[in-house]
């Protein structure tokens, strides 16, 4: 989308305003204050230019504050929420978490083995029920009440979309969900579509062979070689294979299928594309 010339590049790819999330379902007001603090720090954009800028900050999907501020004050505003499969993205951020030192977000656990083994214990010992009300009742939990007991990492329960989704599907025709899996396979597709929504002018030809990301840390600020292609590589990645052994994928299933069944019901609901077969079909094996 940063190829787009309507498009303004931020100062960076994601601000984390509303960050680090370990509690989802906490601190909902926005207050002026707020409000302006984050929109400084966007570059100026003149409305006569008609052009956009925004970030792309993953752990909003999860914070109510988000969720209200882009609902009831910034109504100009629009969100894309690119989800990827629960599964794939709990293994993908416990790895990310275990080896950059974020410890709380995986149970304090190295390996993940060890990781849905514990995991699919509560389950057993709780259900799932239980799990998710607990996620709501972690901030007056104390170390020794039985919402510490009956939960999960944050790795494992930011994959369940299904508690999060219904605060952001209030935004109507201001809200565009798509999905990673689709992005891999078909990246034109999808990049013309969120242009298409953002009501960038059409007709340009985006090179999707190229990665860009303005957050240096991850990539620095200009295009990448086309043997560094994001997309490509997750693409390769999945035609050889989840790292995942098959009994952690059916723990995975039991833990996550019934909220990814869930959000199919939710977006179709509100005549919106529901995730990809793959989601279901581990929704459909949980049965």
């Amino acid at each position: 989308l940063l190829q787009h010339p309507e498009i303004v590049r931020p100062r960076r790819k994601e601000l984390r305003f509303f960050a680090p999330i370990t509690r989802p379902l906490t601190r909902v007001s926005v207050s002026h204050a707020t409000r302006l603090k984050y929109m400084n720090l966007f570059p100026q954009v003149d409305p006569r230019d008609f052009k956009l800028t925004g970030e792309a900050s993953p752990a909003y999907l999860y914070h109510s504050a988000a969720a209200a501020l882009f609902a009831s004050h910034l109504r100009t505003t629009r969100v894309v929420l690119l989800l990827r499969d629960p599964a794939e993205r709990t293994f993908s951020e416990f790895k990310n978490k275990r080896d950059n030192g974020g410890m709380l977000w995986v149970g304090g656990v190295e390996n993940f083995e060890t990781f849905t083994l514990r995991a699919h214990a509560s389950l057993r010992e709780c259900g799932l029920d239980r799990l998710y009300l607990s996620q709501a009742l972690l901030p007056n939990a104390t170390s020794s009440g039985e919402p510490f007991r009956c939960t999960v990492p944050p790795a494992l329960f930011q994959s369940w979309y299904h508690l999060v989704l219904p605060k952001w599907l209030p935004l109507g025709p201001r809200l565009h969900v798509d999905y990673s899996e689709t992005l891999y396979n078909r990246t034109s597709e999808v990049v013309n579509r969120i242009a298409s929504f953002l009501e960038l002018s059409p007709g340009h030809a985006f090179d999707t062979q190229l990665a860009y990301n303005t957050d240096e840390r991850r990539g620095a600020n200009a295009p990448r070689n086309k043997d560094l292609n994001n997309a490509q590589k997750a693409s390769e990645r999945r035609a050889r294979g989840s790292e995942m052994s098959d009994e952690q994928h059916e723990r995975m299933r039991a833990l996550l299928g019934p909220s990814a069944a869930a959000v199919a019901a939710q977006l179709r609901a509100d005549g919106r594309t529901p995730p990809p077969p793959s989601w279901l079909r581990r929704a459909a094996r949980t049965e």
